[in-house]
């Protein structure tokens, strides 16, 4: 009878050790050949929805920093307590007038509950038309981390692959694999049922951006550099 107890207690351990596995390494991958739905969620236009164009990389959707963005009813994070996010994607050359110079690319939040809760993915268009990426987590009120290292400059018009890992209270920042900054900071999971994301411009909207992507990608672990999904 014991033996039995033991056997079905060690059982019981790695059934939940290898779902616990599973559920931590999922991932969800969107490729943006078409704007209508993605990854199964209906797109709601934010203002004008964008198109699809081909490019080196496949199609991508491409926005024109004017009017075209795109919010989901969705939160790909889910209740993720580490995670990795990543972008495949094009800035392109933009006026720098107004807010023209901070386009918000990712913005995810759950403005229902909690809006103090978000994770949000933009650049920086410096004179020189190069950028340079401002990746930002907020907790709370008084919780929160912008990261953006202004020595770190990218070139305008070509393709890129931008990431943040978040992982035991630090967030990392990627460009084209290599680690642009981090720093200590408190992330609480954002309500995967109330949660939302924008994609192309900040929820609201504001801050356009101009140029094309190709694809998001959301790993519910913790990703090497060598695991990016980089562009070709």
């Amino acid at each position: 009878m014991i033996k039995k107890c033991l056997l079905v207690f060690v059982l019981y351990n790695i059934f939940f050790s290898l779902l616990s596995a599973q559920t931590d390494s999922s991932s969800v991958t969107w490729i943006f050949d078409r704007v209508d739905t993605i990854g199964g969620y209906v797109s709601t236009p934010l203002n004008e929805l964008p198109v699809i164009i081909e490019t080196s990389q496949g199609k991508a959707a491409y926005f024109d920093g004017i009017n075209d963005g795109i919010l989901l009813q969705c939160n790909p994070i889910g209740t993720a307590a580490k995670f990795t996010l990543e972008v495949v994607f094009r800035p392109d050359s933009s006026e720098l007038t107004g807010e023209k110079n901070q386009p918000r690319f990712i913005h995810i939040c759950d403005s229902v509950n909690n809006n103090n809760r978000r994770v949000t993915m933009e650049t920086r268009i410096l004179q020189n038309q190069r950028w340079i990426l401002d990746t930002y987590i907020k907790a709370s009120t008084s919780m929160f981390l912008t990261q953006i290292d202004s020595t770190r400059t990218h070139t305008s018009g070509q393709w890129h692959h931008a990431a943040i890992i978040y992982n035991e209270g630090f967030m990392k920042q990627y460009v084209d694999g290599a680690e642009q900054i981090s720093g200590p900071v408190l992330y609480q999971p954002i309500d995967a049922a109330s949660g939302k994301i924008s994609i192309g411009v900040r929820q609201g909207p504001r801050y356009w951006f101009k140029g094309a992507i190709r694809m998001i990608k959301v790993s519910k672990r913790v990703l090497a550099p060598t695991e990016f999904s980089l562009p070709k």
